[in-house]
């Protein structure tokens, strides 16, 4: 089921919340293993794609990532509408992250994204202790 499937369902319930997330994890998959598409994300930062392998296999692979599929089952209805996910506020999640969907498909329907720019596509500063620190987003 992808993201748009899930948008077209009007009172989303635990079910749905479980196929969510089991899409997002084969998302997050697909971002790390896919070089091809997704490489410009750590092109300036090796370091964060080693972070983000080992975070997909220890969190989200394996261990507490899989705990949550068991789980979702056992939470109580009134604490997942609480945080909004079940019902009309899930549903609009839904339909938010399938029009982002959506708009992957059409980045990336003749290869992968374009070429970023130089300099990144990052305007950077620092911070009060002169740390790097996002202050804009570049056009591209």
């Amino acid at each position: 089921m992808s993201f748009s499937e899930l948008a077209a369902v009007e009172n989303p319930g635990k079910n749905e919340l479980k196929v969510f997330v089991e899409e997002v994890r084969g998302f997050l998959r697909m971002v790390v293993e896919d070089q091809e598409k997704f490489g410009f994300l750590w092109r300036f930062d090796p370091e964060l794609q080693q972070l983000a392998t080992e975070t997909l296999r220890f969190d989200i692979l394996e261990g507490a990532g899989l705990e949550l599929d068991e789980k979702i089952q056992d939470i109580d209805d009134q604490r997942l509408v609480h945080h909004g996910l079940l019902g009309l506020p899930l549903h609009f999640k839904f339909r938010v992250i399938s029009a982002i969907e959506g708009s992957f498909e059409t980045a990336f329907a003749g290869g992968s994204m374009p070429p970023i720019p130089k300099g990144g596509p990052l305007y950077l500063g620092t911070g009060a202790v002169g740390s790097p620190c996002v202050i804009g987003l570049r056009r591209w």
